[in-house]
């Protein structure tokens, strides 16, 4: 059994290759009127570069299936990590720390905006978007409507 999906595909490609001596139902002179056609048209130009990029022979009938099976491969691969997120979640006291601390210095302000003038304070640990912010604080159970609570009472004391 093979080890991976390329070699794979390619034990599958060989079992179904026909045998050397069943006759092929496209003709050798079909087929290299068919490759002069590609050659001479620029919307064939393409396909003919990848024959290139996967080190091929574009007039072999054979390579023509070689480079199926590796564009069949390409296409069956499992999606790849994507890019990095450019935010990561701080820790739930550090989260309500912050929020605290803007809302003593900005008391009249709603949620959102609340949650903008958090992220200009402390730009580098809150680059997530806004409504990614909201949603830490919901997941970690700080509401907003408490925090400024509190710090109106300890601004009347």
């Amino acid at each position: 059994m093979a080890r991976n999906r390329k070699t794979y595909i390619l034990d599958i490609m060989e079992e179904l290759r026909p045998a050397r001596r069943v006759r092929r139902r496209v003709s050798s002179r079909d087929f290299s009127d068919v490759v002069a056609f590609a050659e001479k048209t620029d919307y064939y130009q393409p396909m003919l570069k990848l024959f290139e990029h996967g080190h091929q022979d574009h007039r072999d009938p054979w390579a023509w299936l070689r480079i199926m099976g590796l564009v069949a491969d390409e296409f069956m691969n499992e999606k790849k990590p994507g890019v990095r997120r450019k935010w990561n979640r701080p820790a739930p006291e550090t989260l309500k720390n912050d929020l605290h601390a803007v809302a003593k210095t900005n008391p009249r302000l709603s949620g959102k905006q609340l949650i903008e003038a958090m992220k200009v304070q402390h730009s580098p640990r809150y680059a997530a978007p806004v409504a990614t912010i909201l949603r830490w604080l919901s997941e970690e159970r700080i509401s907003i409507k408490a925090v400024k609570k509190s710090v109106r009472a300890k601004r009347q004391n």
